[in-house]
């Protein structure tokens, strides 16, 4: 049960995403106490998530081509 091995990956990937962006969120709330804590919290967590998508994408690509190979008679 659960889910299927091919997104295994995807959902722990996920997971390690959200657990940096958590990470780096209370890292930056603490070396940053005055009011640039907003603006550097912000900035890290537009990172992580365009990160996330970026290897979204990849992993996407790898796990689902949209070209196959055609295998050719000799």
């Amino acid at each position: 049960m659960g889910v299927r091995a091919p997104y295994n990956g995807l959902l722990y990937g996920s997971i390690v995403f959200i657990i940096l962006i958590v990470l780096t969120a209370i890292i930056l709330g603490i070396v940053f106490r005055k009011g640039q804590t907003c603006y550097a919290i912000n900035f890290a967590t537009i990172l992580y998530v365009m990160a996330w998508i970026m290897w979204i994408c990849v992993y996407l690509c790898q796990m689902f081509p949209l070209i196959v190979p055609q295998k050719t008679k000799p």
